[in-house]
């Protein structure tokens, strides 16, 4: 595992952050491609983009916090908020999906167009955010195996017992994800 890849001084350069940060760029990428092939402005994927991964990311945030931890924290929600660990998938695709539908009424932006372009940007989003969990080790793995197909997690942010290993969900969501884009894409491009 590698939670950290570098330093640029005193930031550290965390691989789970950095994973975040390729993912949302891959997003917006495929998200404006999307939109024109779907007839919406590619110049509003940018906007879309932003605030879907901003919002997503403090949703994520919170539902970490108060819906999965809160009986954990005792007297620590202040650090726990602005701690750089811990975010659950469920919070950012709950609250950025209802902020995303409401600015597509806004933008008046049809709603099934809008899905349609949304669903390849989804899945190369968490297929390289998942990578992001991989590198880090962050805890989220399977369970324990002596499978050969069990990996050590030993390193990571929240590392397995000593000599103990577990199977790499976050490999084979990454690659499931990555099919889902291939084919979405594909559909997408025979649709035109």
């Amino acid at each position: 595992m590698i939670p950290q890849i570098f330093s640029l001084g005193p930031l550290p350069i965390n691989s789970f952050g950095l994973m975040i940060a390729l993912s949302i760029i891959s997003g917006g990428i495929l998200l404006a491609r999307s939109f024109s092939s779907n007839g919406i402005n590619s110049k509003l994927a940018e906007k879309y983009i932003l605030t879907g991964s901003l919002v997503g990311l403090l949703g994520a945030r919170i539902w970490y916090v108060f819906i999965d931890n809160f009986s954990e924290l005792k007297g620590q929600l202040f650090s726990a908020l602005f701690s750089s660990a811990g975010f659950t998938f469920f919070g950012g695709f709950i609250i950025s999906t209802v902020v995303l539908i409401i600015m597509t009424k806004l933008d008046k932006i049809p709603l099934n167009k809008f899905l349609d372009s949304v669903g390849p940007c989804m899945a190369i989003g968490y297929a390289i955010g998942r990578l992001g969990c991989q590198l880090s080790g962050d805890g989220d793995y399977g369970i324990l195996t002596e499978n050969f197909l069990g990996m050590s997690y030993q390193t990571g942010v929240v590392p397995t017992p000593l000599g103990a290993k577990a199977y790499p969900t976050p490999l084979y969501e990454s690659t499931i994800c990555l099919i889902i884009t291939w084919y979405l894409v594909n559909v997408e491009t025979k649709k035109n």
